[in-house]
């Protein structure tokens, strides 16, 4: 069913978005800052290893490349904290070890560097739990005002509680949370540049040809981070709105895309649709429905009226109380 949209709608939802967008601005520096450090330590640990052995000559840099025996590189690579603090890359390079009889400089010059993405993403894990945790507090406090002005409610529930937000924020959706989807962008990075680094140092790439292949997979992952950072902002913003709603008993919900030329084409085709909350699920009839998702929801009321919309010269106006995504696309943007 396809509901009318009013003013007020818009207004909340375009609130509840400002909500997010406030609190990405200085998480996305942070990011910035969490990749570009572990740029540097990478090209760091090339310089010193290319310093000691160069790469002039393949058969020269094999021959250098001497081994280590397991049992010493297992006692005294790395430190007890590390092991503790980052489990999942002491598994891996347990895992890989495995399967060597003999481990390579060259090779531990690769668990240095699998252990500095393995930080850095210990970081951006820590970014965004403080991240998801304000915006899930602005969310729902934003959403329990509407909902209760919607409702006819006189007293505000304005304070969500820490489980919900811990809960809120943990919870798995589509194929994992922040956590899984950090790490699985560090070990994408680490798995990259597993192979991009041998074989630039064994054809003898000079530190400035390998310095372009390490900012370009970090560069990728940094990308990948501010995503990954505004998908789940959309999905933890939304989760506290309809939190909101259910504490206000707000029985249905209309989806809220934003009316502008970028708007996907499953957030058009769900634009002004309502729903049961009871039967709400994100990736289907909520959003986000996919990466970068501007959606939002509002609570359904009886009383609709005008909502704001952006031309393609990108100037707002308002539009029929009534007019769909595909409506207002077939006027204004064709």
């Amino acid at each position: 069913m396809v509901t009318q949209m009013r003013r007020s709608d818009e207004y909340w939802a375009k609130r509840l978005l400002s909500a997010g967008d406030r609190r990405l601005t200085p998480a996305e520096r942070k990011l910035k800052e969490i990749y570009v450090n572990a740029t540097a330590k990478i090209k760091k640990e090339i310089e010193a290893y290319i310093g000691r052995y160069g790469t002039d000559d393949i058969y020269a840099l094999l021959s250098k490349a001497q081994t280590l025996s397991q049992q010493k590189f297992a006692a005294t690579a790395y430190a007890d904290s590390d092991k503790k603090n980052y489990p999942s890359w002491f598994k891996r390079i347990a895992y890989r070890q495995s399967r060597k009889t003999k481990i390579t400089r060259v090779d531990k010059l690769m668990f240095e560097i699998d252990l500095i993405l393995s930080q850095a993403s210990a970081r951006e894990v820590e970014t965004l739990a403080d991240l998801l945790s304000k915006v899930y507090s602005d969310g729902y406090n934003s959403g329990a005002y509407n909902s209760a002005i919607e409702s006819g409610r006189t007293r505000v529930i304005s304070k969500p509680k820490i489980d919900a937000i811990k809960r809120a924020i943990d919870s798995r959706w589509l194929d994992g949370n922040f956590k899984t989807r950090s790490a699985d962008n560090a070990e994408s990075v680490s798995k990259a540049l597993q192979k991009d680094i041998p074989s630039g140092l064994i054809l003898g790439r000079n530190p400035k040809e390998i310095a372009t292949m390490i900012n370009k997979r970090t560069g990728a992952g940094y990308k990948n981070a501010l995503r990954l950072a505004r998908t789940e902002v959309s999905h933890v913003l939304n989760d506290a709105n309809f939190q909101a709603m259910e504490d206000n008993d707000i029985e249905r919900y209309v989806y809220t895309a934003v009316l502008d030329f970028k708007t996907s084409e499953i957030c058009r085709d769900l634009d002004g649709k309502d729903f049961a909350l009871k039967d709400k699920r994100q990736g289907i009839n909520a959003p986000p429905m996919h990466p970068n998702c501007r959606s939002t929801t509002v609570p359904m009321v009886d009383d609709r009226g005008e909502r704001l919309a952006k031309d393609k010269n990108g100037k707002y106006f308002y539009v029929p109380e009534n007019m769909t995504y595909k409506e207002y696309a077939e006027k204004y943007l064709s």
